[in-house]
């Protein structure tokens, strides 16, 4: 397998089961373009783009609630860098591209199925979910 160049480091043709460190330093993928359970990206089979975050949408009212307790599931899930952009997109010839696009489109679909549909809809044209927090954030914040 041959795995693009990104942050200045340049990746060599690898065989299954080489270890590579990934562009934050403090994880390794594996040359399949897995990702170990303690990375952000990693999806747990039991994660669906069905599940809400929280048991409470989001319909305008309580909004500090509703935000403390998507960051407490988010915290849980080892996904808080995808909505304060401390897990940013990689290059999109990265070998981590598609795993952070998966990971950051399932962030998407839990935070709007915590929305109210009216709220949603005005919503769902995020590109990335740091930017429909950010929104968010900016309404009721």
């Amino acid at each position: 397998m041959v795995v693009a160049s990104e942050s200045g480091i340049s990746y060599e043709e690898v065989t299954p089961g080489t270890i590579l460190n990934d562009a934050i330093g403090n994880t390794t993928i594996v040359a399949s373009n897995l990702v170990d359970g303690t990375h952000p990206y990693f999806l747990n089979s039991s994660d669906s783009p069905g599940k809400s975050l929280i048991n409470v949408s989001f319909d305008g009212t309580s909004y500090e609630n509703w935000r403390r307790g998507v960051l407490i599931s988010l915290s849980a899930k080892n996904k808080l860098g995808f909505i304060n952009g401390s897990c940013q997109k990689p290059v999109e010839n990265s070998p981590l591209f598609a795993q952070w696009r998966r990971c950051n489109d399932m962030v998407i679909t839990w935070m709007l199925n915590s929305l109210s549909n009216d709220i949603a809809e005005s919503v769902i044209y995020s590109q990335t979910a740091e930017e429909l927090w950010v929104e968010l954030e900016q309404r009721n914040g």
